[in-house]
């Protein structure tokens, strides 16, 4: 179980980064993480940097195919993965605003 839910979390790791870059490299909208705020406004790159370091990090994790058992983990896990979904929601949403 942790496994899926690594791979949905990396799916989403990727596309809220590009999504994101993309929607502040064109003043669409807002960073409201103050950590990736701070990344991106020292430099665009060292967000996407960071961005590809934490998605390296997922599939590191994925390809040993590590047992992760805690119940904390897969808590985690299960938490991040509902997080990111709202967010790219939202990227969604703005996304469609945007284009229509």
């Amino acid at each position: 179980m942790v496994r899926k839910l690594l791979i949905a979390l990396l799916l989403l790791n990727i596309f809220d980064g590009a999504a994101t870059f993309y929607g502040l490299q064109f003043r669409m909208i807002e960073e409201v993480n103050p950590l990736m705020k701070a990344l991106y406004e020292e430099s665009p790159f060292l967000f996407l940097f960071f961005k590809l370091g934490v998605s390296i990090l997922l599939l590191f994790f994925i390809r040993k195919n590590l047992t992760l058992k805690s119940v904390t983990i897969k808590v985690v896990s299960a938490t991040a993965v509902c997080g990111y979904g709202l967010v790219s929601l939202l990227h969604v949403y703005w996304i469609i605003f945007y284009i229509s």
